[in-house]
């Protein structure tokens, strides 16, 4: 059961006694109150909206409570970097370059 408090009240050995008439139903057994960051990789197909927000806040308040200590931003390498220069004209570089060694090799050559 998710308390609005953030809170999971969890039954061991829960018994479970139903009215469908009148729409009731009673649980019994030792229920014991922990906090729901325990549970979370557990009962995540489990929540609901309301429980959806509850784990938010209970985001918000980690992260909080860690306050300074978060680990420092990592470089955004993922996005493509603008083109500056085109591919042609680059190529035309590289070659203007390698002409003149292939001269120097020859020359050295004969």
């Amino acid at each position: 059961m998710f308390l609005e408090s953030g809170s999971v009240i969890t039954f061991r050995q829960p018994k479970v006694q139903a009215s469908a008439a009148s729409n009731t139903y009673a649980i019994y057994g030792r229920g014991e109150e922990k906090d729901m960051s325990e549970y979370i990789p557990n009962i995540l197909n489990q929540l609901g909206p309301d429980s959806m927000a509850s784990l938010r806040k209970l985001a918000e308040t980690y992260q909080k409570s860690a306050g300074g200590q978060s680990a420092p931003p990592e470089d955004d390498d993922d996005e493509v970097p603008d083109l500056i220069e085109s591919f042609e004209d680059a190529s035309v570089d590289d070659k203007k370059d390698e002409e003149p060694e292939a001269k120097e090799v020859e020359e050295a050559s004969a």
